[in-house]
């Protein structure tokens, strides 16, 4: 919000002057690394709160305990070849971030085609593994920096937030999300989880400011 609209950076600094003189109030603010990671250069946010506190990523054990019983609906005879590898593997890969172990997990499904015959009669689950990152162009750099920070945007606020018209933005949303590097849920854009640690190194090595995580 506070990029996107005018008078959003008003409004981060009220947030930041009422947090000192209310006192009487408690304050818990949900935020995400990468947004946090600005707030804190361009404001010194973590100055005005006592404590930042991070959720600690999910385990291999997490994972199992949440995932395994939709994997043993979709696959009953996975239920006893799965071994702590395999989500130990998960867990490592996604980084213990639900969203990529999510993507991570359903990209493990694959349809099973016995040697006997030509139909499709079963699933099986494989070890994880993330796909490729494409060659990435500054552009492209740009906007999909702009999506982490705000994590889910209409396509029109993320044109004003780079600071273009939306028609010259619309070509490399509609490239990016051939890609798969883009996903579209309910009007809103957001970079693919799947290649969410790709993305942030290649962002690092070009040096843009990102999160933590």
């Amino acid at each position: 919000c506070f990029l996107r609209r005018i008078g959003g950076w008003e409004a981060i600094i009220w947030l930041r002057e009422n947090i000192v003189n209310t006192s009487d109030y408690f304050w818990l603010i949900g935020c995400n690394h990468w947004a946090w990671v600005f707030l804190d250069y361009v404001c010194q946010l973590s100055a005005y709160l006592e404590a930042r506190i991070s959720l600690p990523p999910l385990s291999g054990d997490n994972l199992q305990q949440w995932l395994q019983p939709v994997t043993n609906s979709l696959i009953p005879e996975e239920e006893e070849k799965q071994s702590s590898f395999f989500w130990n593997t998960l867990a490592s890969m996604s980084g213990g971030n639900s969203d990529i172990a999510m993507q991570l997990w359903l990209r493990s499904i694959q349809v099973s085609i016995p040697q006997e015959t030509d139909e499709i009669t079963e699933l099986k689950l494989i070890t994880p593994s993330l796909p490729k990152l494409p060659a990435l162009s500054a552009d492209d750099r740009y906007i999909l920096h702009s999506l982490l920070l705000h994590s889910r945007i209409a396509r029109s606020q993320l044109a004003l937030s780079l600071g273009e018209k939306e028609d010259s933005v619309q070509g490399k949303i509609q490239i990016l999300r051939r890609q798969d590097l883009i996903k579209q849920e309910a009007g809103l854009l957001m970079v693919n989880p799947i290649y969410y640690r790709q993305i942030k190194q290649d962002l690092t090595q070009n040096n843009f400011l990102i999160g933590e995580d």
